[in-house]
């Protein structure tokens, strides 16, 4: 599954920091309220999130980031249950680390470009 994740502005014009990528449940569905941005991009249809929504995906981005590089992808897998929200991800079709770092970065990037400016939008365009 592909979700392309743009970077729009009021006029629907795509600004740089477009990218595609192929996720599929990043977050377990039992647990999207503990990421309610990422959580519910919809794979399927299209998310679009404002500039406070950004904000509040840069933080989810952030913990994950630093949750991968204190820990490992491995831990961030299996300690399902755990105390810190982060554990509960689950991450599908990612068997490197360096590829789920990628993906963040390349997320946390778009979301620098949609916060620049005001009026612009981050859209994830699913299937």
């Amino acid at each position: 599954m592909s979700i392309l994740v743009v970077v729009q502005n009021e006029k629907a014009e795509r600004v740089e920091g477009s990218l595609t990528v192929s996720f599929q449940n990043i977050v377990s569905w039992d647990n999207r309220w503990r990421f309610p941005m990422l959580g519910f991009v919809d794979p399927l249809g299209h998310t679009v999130l404002n500039r406070l929504q950004v904000r509040a995906l840069v933080g989810e981005l952030t913990a994950i980031s630093a949750k991968i590089d204190r820990e490992g992808i491995s831990a961030t897998i299996l300690d399902i249950g755990a105390n810190e929200v982060v554990d509960s991800l689950r991450i599908v079709n990612w068997e490197l680390e360096s590829e789920l770092g990628t993906l963040v970065g390349q997320l946390l990037e778009a979301c620098s470009v949609a916060l620049e400016r005001p009026h612009r939008y981050l859209w994830f365009l699913g299937d």
